[in-house]
Order: structure tokens, then sequence, then C-alpha cells
């Protein structure tokens, strides 16, 4: 290891002390076109990388389940590092859009960034780079986003709420059209600490990715069954499934997860659409897919919210303690970019 450097036109000079007792530090001597500094007194940490499918696909064990208040969410995203979904979640912060209207919010990522001032990404561990493949040419991004539950389920912050909503950034998300259908399983009493939990189908053919709905309890037999999940993936002959895909057939045929079907839940190009549903005024649709240019996005954000304004929905309690975001009943009309 070296003890500094110096650097000048032609090259860069790695520079080391003699190590004898009482050697004297470097002397700092100014003299033009040369730059110099010293090496970094802090001390590198090793960085836990998961390298075994096993492990990849083996969550950590959760802690016991926690009372929340009614209705409560935990709503993240998981954002690519300087890509456009940089851009949205950037505007859906500041115009306090989509996830940033629940009780709680996180945004993960590979790196830890400053998306925007008081928003900074909690860091998993993956690269999130996802190959195309499988029967329908999907992005495999089964470990990408197992690593982002390994990081949800080590945060905590989701027994702090009755329902973890996950979102892709370039889905566009109303929380309040959410809470009647929470509310319509809270009361069957689905979301019981001591029950299996319940999850959301979106879609008649399957679980989509662009937003996922767990109990909190969902969240929990899936760390607790991951493992089992990976050993079942043989027979299922998956091996080429993205994450929703996954999920879904682990809460399926090896948690036996309760598994509610609400079409309402969602609309995109790859699921039930219909001639015009880009314009977002589907007021029974809690979310929209996909819209990854901020304009674009924008504008199914605001027609939304215009449609919204004329029907009566269930409101969102914040039931936060936290310094986060209130829930937001009254959208802007013209979030800021």
């Amino acid at each position: 290891a070296c003890d500094g450097f110096s650097w000048v036109p032609g090259g860069c000079y790695m520079k080391k002390r003699n190590q004898t007792l009482g050697a004297p530090p470097f002397v700092k001597v100014e003299k033009q076109g040369v730059f110099s500094g010293l090496a970094c007194e802090k001390e590198g940490i090793e960085y836990p990388w998961i390298e075994s499918e096993i492990d990849k696909h083996t969550l950590p064990a959760p802690k016991e389940p926690q009372e929340a208040p009614p209705c409560s969410m935990l709503c993240i995203e998981l954002v690519v590092p300087y890509s456009y979904e940089i851009g949205l979640v950037k505007m859906q912060y500041r115009g306090k859009m989509g996830i940033f209207q629940c009780d709680r919010f996180a945004v993960y990522s590979s790196e830890e960034l400053i998306v925007a001032p008081g928003l900074v990404t909690r860091k998993v561990n993956s690269s999130q780079v996802a190959e195309l493949g499988g029967q329908w040419n999907t992005a495999l991004n089964t470990d990408i986003f197992l690593a982002m539950w390994r990081a949800v389920i080590l945060d905590g912050d989701y027994l702090k709420v009755n329902w973890l909503v996950k979102v892709d950034p370039d889905t566009v998300f109303f929380p309040n059209r959410l809470v009647r259908y929470l509310q319509e399983q809270e009361a069957k009493n689905s979301t019981d600490v001591n029950g299996t939990g319940v999850y959301f189908n979106n879609c008649k053919v399957g679980l989509h990715g662009p937003i996922e709905v767990f109990s909190q309890n969902a969240l929990r037999t899936l760390a607790l069954q991951s493992k089992n999940c990976f050993w079942a993936e043989n027979d299922w002959g998956n091996w080429q499934w993205g994450e929703d895909m996954w999920v879904d057939q682990c809460f399926m045929k090896t948690a036996f997860e309760n598994r509610v079907f609400i079409p309402q839940l969602m609309v995109e190009d790859h699921c039930d659409h219909w001639w015009g549903w880009e314009s977002c005024t589907a007021v029974d649709r809690v979310a929209f897919h996909p819209f990854k240019d901020l304009w674009r996005y924008k504008t199914c954000y605001n027609n939304g919210v215009r449609v919204s304004a004329t029907t009566t929905t269930p409101t969102i309690a914040n039931t936060s303690t936290s310094t986060e975001a209130p829930v937001v009943i009254v959208q802007p009309d013209q979030p800021s970019l």
C-alpha cells in the first residue's frame, strides 16, 4: 500500500514513507503542474457478495410479526442508477406522487445515490444487470429483486405497516385508490399476524411486476419459504422466470399463500388493456404502466388526479410517526420537474 501520490503530466507516482521508527511525515511543497495527495486512512470494508444460487434465493429470517395501523403502507421502488428512472423518481418525490403519498416509503438501488435533497437510496447487494430470456423473452431479474427483498427484511420498516407495495419507477400509482381493497382484506382478517398473509394478483395470466402488494405476513412467509421455493424450482421447470412469476409460483405452489385477484389493481400494455387506456382516465384503476418518459408520466398522473377530483375515494390516514412526507389527498395538478 502506498502512503501518498504525485501526479505530473508524464504520469502518476506512488510514494511510500520510510517504515523506520520516527520517520518524518511527508512535507508539502507547492510546485506548478504537480498535484499530490495522501492515502485515505479509512480502512476498507469487505462487501458481502452472494454468489451461490441457493444463497441468492434464501432470504434472511424475519422478525416476529407486529401489529400495525389499519391500511398502513410501506411503498418501495428499485431504481437503476444513472438511468431514466432517476428522473422519474426525482419528479415523483418533488411532486409527492406515487409511493411518496404512502405512510412510509423507501427507494432502493445498487448504489447509494442522492436522488434529491432529503431522498437517498438504500443499497441492495446486486448489480441490477438482468438478461432477457425465458419463454416470454422478459427480464430474468429474480436475483435482483430477491436482493431487494433481502434489504427490505433487514431494514425492518415493513414491520411498522400492514401492507408492503412494490412499484416500478415507470408505474403511475395512486395509493388512495388502493385503500378500498386493503380495507376489504383487513375486514376478512387477512392481515392477522398469526396467519400466512395475503397478496394481490393483478393480471388474469398471473402476477405482473409493475405493482406488487403483500401483507406484512406475506413477506414474512416469502422469507421463510424462499429456500424451499428454490428447491422446488426444478419441478416447476423455471430457471428462466422473472421475479414476478417466481414469487407468484412460490406463493401458490410452495407457501400456499392467500392469493386475491384484483383486476382493477393495474392496467398495462401486457395485460387486459383497451384502446385509449394510456389516457389514465379509468378512475377504478390503481396503477398504469409503463410511462418511461417524464412528460407522458406527468400527463397520465394529472389526468388521474382530474378524474379522481370528481369521484369519491377512500382517504389514507397518515399513521406514520416518522418525519417522512405525509399522505397527500389533494395532489398538485402540475407537479414540477
